[in-house]
């Protein structure tokens, strides 16, 4: 039994220490003081008593159930094992003696009432964002061998970037607290797929030609602006003039063109060309670069528990996920939401990153879920945990992949296949 055990001053200075064994709550919590004295807790109202009955009193109830919250905080993350510690521990919900209950009251041997004020505290204002987790999540439980080969996701806490530019305030390169961090297997389907973004353009010799003309203009050393409307106007008289004298090529589509504009024809210039010639103009058609991609990812667990010690831990595993992939309210009116946290991954080779893996950016988890029966039948252990779980979350980089960032890594040594 992993039981855990505390050294502490009650209000009225009594010392002692108190004991309990996260792995079985159904077991009682024990208080011992300097004496020798053994109190042990009553499951149905979380009050200490000795063997005769003798309660502890109202300071010391008090003082040890903080305590005891003050531990099971740390020892156990999970909100629905905390739940079934309200009752039994201080720390974790008020509660504290009323006038007519708490205290020596005939005979020494009265279990006291508790009165329960955390639901006036919830109403009071939002609860603050969970600031912490664990940082040695890991599945399964077992110590991780020196040359295993794992995944790790840390959890930070989103900071954002306030306009400010530059490589260094992009997302993967802000500094962002540490909130947590899980050890997974390797996933059976491991995979990158790096793309850009490209796009059809189309300019004809005539567009270019105007393009050309629209940078003459532009330019400083041609007078800039000051010239723009006198250029517009002689380019259209031009336009005109070549319609009425040019017999080749370009004064048959000048013709066609202003064709195009005359009211009630309803038909384009490319449309009257392919229409009276059977022609359409050379689009000079090319692919072009029009921005970088962020890459999205697709992970897929299996955890099945082998103690219950390690249902808990999957239990953990769940949490951590669900509940740092959540929006959060911002304290106040209510009117902002805070941005959930974001996740950094990457592949290891016992202690060192997988020279041979993919690196990722910092991402964002888009996607959770959780399938309870991933065998087709609902089965579970004695403590009622299932006896697997599928968990599968969709990732996507804040940032896109650059040239730079392969350099950063090892240089120019080729020594890491990169993102």
């Amino acid at each position: 039994m992993a039981t855990v055990s505390n050294s502490i001053i009650t209000k009225d200075g009594t010392r002692g220490t108190f004991s309990w064994d996260p792995e079985s709550l159904s077991v009682a919590a024990k208080f011992t003081d300097s004496l020798g004295a053994e109190y042990t807790q009553n499951l149905d109202d979380g009050n200490f008593f000795k063997s005769d009955g003798t309660w502890l009193g109202e300071e010391n109830q008090l003082s040890v159930k903080q305590a005891f919250g003050q531990s099971a905080n740390l020892e156990l993350g999970d909100p629905d094992i905390r739940k079934t510690l309200d009752k039994y521990a201080e720390g974790l919900n008020v509660y504290g003696t009323n006038d007519d209950g708490g205290g020596s009251t005939e005979s020494g041997k009265s279990k006291g009432k508790t009165i329960d004020f955390s639901k006036s505290a919830k109403d009071a204002s939002v609860a603050a964002a969970r600031k912490k987790y664990d940082d040695n999540l890991r599945y399964p439980l077992a110590e991780l061998p020196d040359d295993v080969d794992f995944m790790r996701i840390t959890m930070k806490k989103y900071i954002a970037g306030k306009f400010k530019s530059g490589r260094k305030n992009r997302a993967s390169e802000r500094a962002m607290e540490t909130l947590g961090t899980v050890l997974l297997p390797i996933p059976p389907t491991l995979a990158d797929s790096n793309t850009t973004n490209w796009g059809e353009s189309s300019m004809n010799n005539l567009q270019m030609a105007g393009a050309a003309a629209a940078t003459k203009v532009m330019n400083p050393a041609s007078g800039g602006f000051k010239g723009f409307g006198e250029e517009i106007s002689g380019g259209i008289n031009n336009f005109i003039d070549m319609a009425k004298n040019d017999k080749g090529e370009v004064g048959q589509y000048a013709k066609t063109a202003l064709m195009s504009q005359i009211a009630g024809l309803g038909n384009n210039t490319a449309q009257l060309l392919a229409r009276s010639q059977g022609k359409v103009i050379n689009p000079n058609l090319e692919l072009l670069f029009t921005g970088p991609a962020r890459r999205a990812f697709n992970y897929s667990f299996r955890l099945t528990a082998r103690s219950e010690k390690e249902t808990i831990r999957i239990k953990k595993i769940i949490r951590f996920f669900k509940q740092g992939m959540s929006a959060k309210q911002s304290a106040g009116s209510g009117l902002y939401l805070d941005t959930p946290n974001i996740f950094d991954v990457c592949f290891h080779a016992g202690r060192k990153a997988h020279p041979f893996l993919f690196k990722m950016k910092r991402t964002a988890i888009t996607g959770f879920t959780v399938n309870y029966v991933p065998d087709g039948t609902y089965m579970t252990l004695p403590n009622k945990s299932m006896t697997a779980y599928e968990i599968q979350m969709s990732m996507q980089e804040l940032d896109p992949i650059f040239d730079q960032d392969y350099t950063d890594l090892d240089g120019n040594n080729d020594s890491m296949i990169g993102y």
